[in-house]
């Protein structure tokens, strides 16, 4: 469908993009329009059409052309046999209003069934992809870092969270973080330890902790080994508790809350 089909007529087009109301004009008598009220003569001759005009003239001036050319004219007479009067679509819209809000509604919507028909028919976009390495780089950091977020979102652990944001930015952008950065393989999952002696004595008697208290406290080993805080605060969230996000000396950050409290 290339054409623009009103009241099953069909109306010109030309090479500009201005439809013709002549046959616009025809397929509202088709409509069941009176042919005289609804003359693009006198339609063309109201105040407010040719304020339109000039408005729509106005706005081609800052057009690389000159303003004056046929092809940025909002509405042109051409003579002959094929002839007729041609106006921009806004002019259209305004005709179609002014012979009727039915006629007006009928316009617009063969208007969209032609849009609809033209995106339908037009090849699908092609992605664009990243063709420097650093591109690459940071397309797969970006998509990693989204990842992560939605992972943290789902509550996922921590191990499956990087695992799987690794996986979505290796099948996006065919970069691997594990092999990039001479990683080892992540695990499917950190194991929770569920018997740290003295943690359930610990929590008992806290409102709130951080990892590296408990650490301390317990004295369990290096408060910066990521794979211990990690086993902690999987056992921590066994027994109900849950991170949250807190202002502490020298920044935000991170306290443990039991849920039920």
């Amino acid at each position: 469908m290339n054409a623009l089909i009103i009241a099953n007529t069909q109306i010109r087009c030309d090479a500009a993009g201005r439809y013709c109301l002549n046959d616009i004009h025809e397929a509202a008598v088709v409509a069941g329009h009176n042919y005289k009220r609804c003359q693009t003569e006198s339609f063309l001759r109201l105040v407010s059409t040719q304020e339109m005009i000039d408005l729509l003239r106005s706005e081609t001036k800052s057009a690389e052309l000159d303003s004056k050319s046929a092809e940025l004219e909002p509405v042109i007479s051409a003579a002959g046999r094929y002839g007729g009067t041609y106006a921009v679509k806004e002019l259209v819209y305004a005709y179609a209003m002014w012979i009727s809000a039915a006629f007006h509604l009928h316009v617009i919507r063969a208007y969209d069934a032609l849009v609809t028909a033209r995106q339908a028919d037009a090849p699908p976009p092609l992605l664009s992809q990243p063709q420097h390495r650093a591109d690459q780089l940071v397309a797969a950091s970006r998509i990693f870092g989204s990842a992560m977020r939605v992972a943290r979102q789902l509550r996922l652990p921590p191990s499956r969270a990087l695992k799987a944001s690794a996986a979505c930015a290796a099948r996006h952008t065919g970069i691997d973080w594990t092999s990039e950065l001479d990683a080892a393989p992540l695990a499917d999952d950190v194991l929770p330890s569920p018997d740290i002696p003295g943690l359930a004595a610990l929590l008992t008697d806290r409102e709130e902790i951080t990892l590296r208290d408990v650490v301390l406290e317990l004295d369990l080993g290096d408060p910066e080994s990521i794979s211990l805080l990690q086993r902690l605060g999987a056992a921590i969230r066994s027994h109900g508790w849950r991170p949250h996000r807190k202002r502490m000396l020298g920044g935000w950050g991170t306290v443990w809350r039991s849920g039920i409290r």
